[in-house]
């Protein structure tokens, strides 16, 4: 591999293919729009929040949930749109990755349990 190919797959590809901008999912949103990105943090929420649906997803789009708030946390279920392995609290600083396989179809990658 010459040197020039190497700094562009470096400098290009894998640099920019892992770079994700965080986007911030709205309190109280149950429909959160996914369309802007790959990264969620969701918002302390007024009231108790079941996120039941993803809106404006793409086929093969990775969507990470990160919680942002101990304040009446998003929960997702086990259920209807969401193949888990077991429901979801979006505590502060835990983590859930999803994968759509079609509209209202996303199955759980990894998810990884921060709050203290």
């Amino acid at each position: 591999m010459t040197q020039e190919f190497r700094t562009v797959i470096d400098s290009k590809l894998v640099k920019d293919a892992l770079h994700f901008e965080q986007q911030t999912i709205a309190a109280d949103d149950v429909t959160p729009d996914v369309s802007s990105g790959n990264v969620f943090v969701t918002s302390a929420n007024t009231g108790a929040t079941a996120i039941t649906d993803l809106d404006s997803p793409k086929v093969g789009q990775l969507v990470v949930i990160i919680g942002g708030s101990d304040t009446n946390s998003s929960t997702i279920a086990d259920s209807g749109n969401f193949a888990l392995s077991a429901a979801f609290t979006a505590q502060a600083d835990n983590v859930l990755g999803l994968y759509v396989q079609a509209d209202n179809d996303y199955v759980e990658l990894f998810r990884s349990t921060n709050h203290a």
